[in-house]
């Protein structure tokens, strides 16, 4: 599907934790094809991810299809 896209917006690191908060980007056509953001909670163990977890954002952004904190493309 065309206009699907990531902006990635922050990202946290520790010795037991990272995160990766990302904006998810619809097509103008699907505005709530998926939700408006993610984050990835890894645990890191020996170097490799031992265990990994997806969050979803709930509901809606101000803008369906770009951030407005997000920089321009």
């Amino acid at each position: 599907m065309s206009g699907l896209g990531l902006q990635g917006l922050h990202v946290v690191a520790g010795r037991s934790l990272f995160v990766w908060e990302m904006e998810l980007i619809n097509p103008p056509d699907r505005p709530d094809h998926r939700p408006p953001g993610v984050a990835w909670i890894t645990t890191p163990d020996g170097g490799r991810s031992d265990r990994v977890s997806l969050h979803h954002a709930r509901g809606r952004g101000l803008n369906p299809h770009r951030s407005p904190t997000a920089p321009p493309p």
